[in-house]
């Protein structure tokens, strides 16, 4: 079982020495009438107290992350041929390769506060599926190699609990590496589509023309209530999203509790976006 925190850099810094921020690509109309909130990302702790902060003019509290649980099944063995490695050393004749799929489960929550007032309580749980290739020398001592462990799905499941009603956030990530999410009720509906390619910023906000190699996808998502688009939160970079103004309260605490749940999860599990 693992408990931990895996942070990846929001910066980079060029030759040059430019400063690179990543971020999700968000129109300049939206984020004009928007509100933006930039959370620093907990660093490895051993209390959950790391996740309560202040999220605008709402509060998480009661953070709570579970520990990290695993099982592992072997699901192929093979015997690989005989390399040039093999052949300078004789008492290595093969190595064998070992398959194995490995899942895992983890449970975190909140509750979002607005002063003393309870906003929602929200409960996720996180699935993942993972292949692992373990190498092994086939001589004497059958000595393992390191493993290549590679993610294959990833599923959140929450629950949010906002006054009256109870709504079901999701995000998948299939064999194929595509994305989709969901937030809905029996009151109502959000629709949620996949924001473009990361992009990358100068000092100045301006975007910088990036070589294929360095593209990512998988860069955000956007909140949208029938044609227009309510939100936004990014999983690249700095830990941020946006909600619109000038919304009633009701949408607002729902879409602070959505936004900073996907935002704990990008946290939590780093290795879903691979």
């Amino acid at each position: 079982m693992i408990k931990k925190l895996t942070l990846l850099p929001a910066s980079i810094v060029l030759a040059s020495c430019t400063v690179v921020t990543a971020t999700a690509p968000v129109s300049a109309e939206f984020e004009s009438n928007a509100d933006k909130i930039t959370l620093e990302a907990p660093v490895w702790r051993a209390t959950d107290s790391g996740f309560n902060m202040p999220i605008g003019n709402y509060r998480c509290d009661n953070a709570d992350v579970s520990w990290s649980h695993a099982s592992k099944d072997l699901v192929g063995e093979q015997a690989l041929g005989r390399t040039y490695y093999d052949w300078m050393n004789s008492d290595r004749t093969w190595r064998i390769v070992q398959t194995y799929n490995v899942d895992r489960s983890q449970n975190y929550g909140f509750d979002l506060l607005n002063g003393s007032r309870l906003v929602s309580q929200t409960k996720c749980a996180i699935f993942s599926r993972s292949k692992e290739n373990k190498y092994i020398e086939s001589d004497s001592e059958q000595r393992p190699l390191e493993g290549q462990e590679r993610r294959r799905e990833t599923f959140l499941a929450c629950v949010i609990n906002h006054q009256s009603s109870k709504w079901e956030l999701t995000l998948a990530v299939d064999v194929y590496g595509k994305m989709s999410a969901a937030l809905r009720s029996e009151s109502g509906e959000f629709t949620l589509e996949e924001l473009g390619n990361t992009v990358f910023l100068d000092e100045s906000g301006k975007q910088l023309e990036i070589p294929n190699t360095m593209q990512e996808n998988k860069s955000g998502l956007k909140f949208l209530q029938g044609s227009e688009q309510v939100a936004a939160v990014s999983f690249a970079g700095n830990s941020t999203f946006w909600v619109r103004k000038n919304q009633s309260a009701a949408t607002d605490e729902l879409l602070y509790s959505a936004n900073f749940a996907l935002t704990m999860f990008n946290w939590i599990d780093a290795e879903w976006r691979q």
